[in-house]
Formats: C-alpha cells, sequence, structure tokens
C-alpha cells in the first residue's frame, strides 16, 4: 500500500528541493540570481511537483514535461537573454535535477525504504527531515564538485582596465586578475571584486566609509564577507555594483549587480579581480563586438 502524499508537504519539500538545485546549477554555470527570482523559482519547482499525482506518462512525455518546467523556471531566475542561453542553463538545470533523480532513484533501491515515492520527475518523500537534508544537500555537493573539477579556464591577462559603476558614478583604473583572490559570496557562491578603499572613494557607500574609519554606529544594514589570508582574517565590508567592465587585450567582459570587497589596505592594486568571475562565456564580448 503506497504512502498518503500530503499536498503541502510535497510542494514544501520540492520547493526547498528546487532552491538547492538552483544554486548548484547557477555555481556549475558561474552565475547568480537575486533572492526574489530564487524564492520565485523554488516556488515553481514546488508547484510542478504536482505532477507526482497525475498518471504515469512514461519516459518520453515525462521527459518533455520536465524539459518545459526546467525552461519556465531557468527563464524566471537566470533571465537568458539569448536562445544560446536558454539552451545552455536548461541543459544545466536539467543536468543537475538528473544527478538528484538518480540519487532518489538509489535511495529507492535501498532495503526497509517505503517512504520514498518518485514519479514523472517529482519526488515525495513523507518529511523525514533527515532523508531531505541529506539527499538533497549531497546532490549539491556533487554538482558542485563537478564544477570545481570542470570550471572553465580563466583569461591568461594578468592586468585589466577596469571601470565599476554604482549609485550613478563610476571610477576606472587598472585590475590585476589575482588568483589568489577566492573570496566568493558565502550565499549565491559567485567571486568577489576587492578594490582599495582610495581607488574607490567615489563610489563607496556611506556605510562602509564609516566601517572602515572605524565608526561601526553608523554602519547600518552593511553586507560583511568573511576572509582569511596567509596574514589576517576577519570581514570584509561588500557592497553591490550595478555594473563592471573588464577590458582585457581582446576580450571585454560586462558584469552586472557584481559584490565588490573594500580594504583599507594603502599597499594593494586598485582592484583584484577573482578569476572566477570571467570564466563564464556569456559575459564575454571581444572589442569588435562591444563598440557596436
Amino acid at each position: 500500500m503506497k504512502p498518503v502524499i500530503y499536498i503541502d508537504v510535497l510542494i514544501f519539500l520540492n520547493t526547498i528541493i528546487t532552491f538547492l538545485l538552483l544554486l548548484a546549477a547557477g555555481r556549475l554555470m558561474k552565475l547568480s540570481s537575486s533572492p526574489g527570482r530564487l524564492l520565485l523559482g523554488s516556488f515553481l519547482g514546488g508547484a510542478a511537483s504536482l505532477i507526482i499525482l497525475a498518471p504515469d506518462m512514461g519516459i518520453i512525455m515525462s521527459l518533455l514535461t520536465k524539459l518545459l518546467f526546467c525552461l519556465a523556471i531557468v527563464t524566471a531566475v537566470f533571465n537568458p537573454k539569448s536562445v544560446k542561453a536558454v539552451i545552455r542553463q536548461t541543459g544545466y538545470f536539467f543536468m543537475v535535477n538528473f544527478i538528484f533523480a538518480g540519487l532518489m532513484l538509489f535511495i529507492c533501491s535501498l532495503p526497509n525504504v517505503s517512504l520514498i515515492q518518485y514519479n514523472n520527475g517529482a519526488v515525495y518523500i513523507n518529511f523525514s527531515v533527515v532523508s531531505l537534508t541529506a539527499s538533497s544537500l549531497l546532490c549539491y555537493i556533487i554538482t558542485v564538485v563537478l564544477g570545481k573539477l570542470t570550471g572553465k579556464k580563466t583569461p591568461s591577462d594578468a592586468v585589466f582596465d577596469i571601470e565599476i559603476r554604482s549609485q550613478g558614478k563610476a571610477v576606472k583604473g587598472k585590475a590585476l586578475l589575482d588568483t589568489g583572490n577566492s573570496l566568493e559570496d558565502p550565499f549565491s557562491g559567485e567571486g568577489v571584486i576587492i578594490i582599495r578603499q582610495s581607488f574607490g572613494k567615489d563610489i563607496l557607500p556611506e556605510n562602509i566609509v564609516n566601517y572602515l574609519e572605524g565608526n561601526p554606529s553608523q554602519c547600518e544594514k552593511i553586507r560583511l564577507i568573511p576572509f582569511s589570508t596567509v596574514s589576517s582574517d576577519g570581514l570584509m565590508p561588500c557592497f553591490r555594483a550595478e555594473k563592471v567592465i573588464v577590458s582585457g587585450s581582446r576580450d571585454v567582459y560586462f558584469l552586472k549587480n557584481t559584490e565588490i570587497g573594500v580594504s583599507n589596505k594603502k599597499n594593494m592594486p586598485n582592484a583584484l579581480i577573482n578569476p572566477q568571475l570571467l570564466s563564464n562565456p556569456e559575459r564575454r564580448k571581444d572589442h569588435a563586438e562591444a563598440a557596436g
């Protein structure tokens, strides 16, 4: 006898799973999204799980239906700008889903496991927190490891021209592609650009200036990211720049909503670029294309 499926548990469970799968796919593609879009995509995934209640569709129809759901979720979360981007992003998300589906089928095959139902590409666990946490996080870890192993090569240029735009202002200068800069946003996994305080003084939010000058009482809603180096560790104040343009000898990279860390060290370059930020081909154009 099959266990009873509770609709609220089904949707809640698959919303959480979709959220983790989207984070994993984003890390593989080196893409980030706003919290609002991530939540929207997660809720779509939760609602799509109701397909488990439909009669068995067979492999082909189940895959086509899953593909349509993936297209809708990817469009909502990553907002692809071209057909090529849609195909690429949907492919990555579909791949992450296959990894998770394989993991679910493996768990289903284990002896004495009867709490899991898997049908038409949707999964239902009779709300075992341990099962939910273990299977979802394991899938996330697997895809992150795959991303590290298959990551695309970054440009060979060491020095770039950089323009950072924020709050209607901009700063320009030279930046160094720093393989030692592995600072990432802990939530999105997106790389962080570190700039010298004096270089970015014209675009720095007031709360960051106050933080660096030792006035914590004036630091409302400041974002801090933990960092660690050979000589020190601590918390680095960060803000999001609306647009960053990085120009190399041949290519130009356009980065949107990029996390910028600010250091008050005086002996560092203008900016240190995390190589991960330049590994996504969708951000790169050659000079002729960018000028056009």
